[in-house]
Parts: C-alpha cells; sequence; structure tokens
C-alpha cells in the first residue's frame, strides 16, 4: 500500500497535544551533533517546537493542516532528527516512512500495541529498536477543550539511532536510570 493512500484527514483520536514536561524528558538525552529537529506533526506553538527551540536547537515544524502530510513531505533544509507525537491510528505508516528516511528518530507512542502488528513487529525485528519509559502516565491535552487526557496507557518515546541505550527509564524530573 502506498503513502498516498494514508493522506487523509486526521481522526479525533489522533490530535492530542503533549504538555512541556513529557518532551523535557527526551531534550538532555539528544545527542551533541542534532542540530536540527525535525518535528513533523506540530505546528510553531507545540511544546516539541517550543521547548527544542528553546534547549538550543534549530526546529523545523510541519502539520497536514498546513499542507505537508509526513507521508508525502520532507523539508527541503538539512535535518538531524525526527522528534514528535505521531497520530496514533497509523503507527505502521509512520514508523515505515521513519525507517525509509533514515535519520535518528523519537516518536511520543502509547506503549499497549506497541509491537501488535506483524509488519510493526517485523520492521523492529529488522531495524531495530531504543525506548525511553517516562515514569507515570503522560497527561495529554485535548485539541477542542484544552483539558488534560490520561489514557489508559502509558505512553512511551519509541526511538531509533538516537539513545545511548537501548531501555531507559525516567526516574524522576530530570534523572534517568539506564538498563540494556
Amino acid at each position: 500500500m502506498g503513502f498516498a493512500s494514508y493522506v487523509n484527514k486526521l481522526t479525533d483520536n489522533d490530535e492530542w497535544y503533549t504538555p512541556e514536561e513529557a518532551v523535557k524528558i527526551i531534550l538532555p538525552l539528544i545527542p551533541d551533533n542534532v542540530k536540527t529537529i525535525w518535528c513533523p506533526f506540530d505546528k510553531p506553538e507545540s511544546e516539541f517546537v517550543k521547548v527544542f527551540t528553546t534547549g538550543g536547537h534549530f526546529v523545523i515544524c510541519s502539520h497536514i493542516e498546513d499542507g505537508k502530510d509526513f507521508f508525502l513531505y520532507e523539508p527541503e533544509e538539512n535535518y538531524d532528527a525526527i522528534i514528535s507525537n505521531p497520530p496514533y491510528s497509523k503507527k505502521d505508516a509512520v514508523y515505515e516512512r521513519l525507517f525509509r528516511l533514515g535519520k535518528p528518530w523519537a516518536m511520543l507512542v502509547g506503549m499497549n500495541g506497541l509491537f501488535d502488528s506483524k509488519k510493526r513487529f517485523s520492521m523492529f525485528r529488522e531495524h531495530g529498536a531504543q525506548i525511553l519509559v517516562p515514569d507515570g502516565r503522560t497527561k495529554f491535552i485535548g485539541r477542542s477543550d484544552g483539558k488534560l487526557f490520561a489514557p489508559p496507557f502509558q505512553a512511551v518515546y519509541v526511538c531509533w539511532h538516537l539513545l545511548p541505550e537501548t531501555i531507559m527509564f525516567q526516574q524522576d524530573e530530570g534523572s534517568l536510570f539506564k538498563e540494556g
């Protein structure tokens, strides 16, 4: 199935905003050689854009509502990594595109069902993956009402060629302990 078949409006469950605290946990783990970050599911007001910019990175943001569909668009500017909170309903397609792009990446996704798709399982088995597990559940911000929503699952960063370890656990704010 081609990427063009995935181009459509986001579902109501795909557009949840990531709070600042959930972005700050990955900031200190971004390697020094990553200067420019592409946030492909974000607008300028996104916490990813704000936190990474404040952290000294140049950020390229793009969003389907601005005519920049992740499956069809790639920035002309050079970028070193891709980090965001993708639409959950398109997980397989997102990972497939990320692996094809070949840049280091991190996606904040639900831990449940992470490997339940045969396609996804095969991609991770072939390419590998890293995981950053936050301490507790992320409370996302609703698009329409701005209210916090804690989904019935824990969100984790699934990464590729970005973290210094295969599995990392956030112990408390600002500190991590490593395994693997």
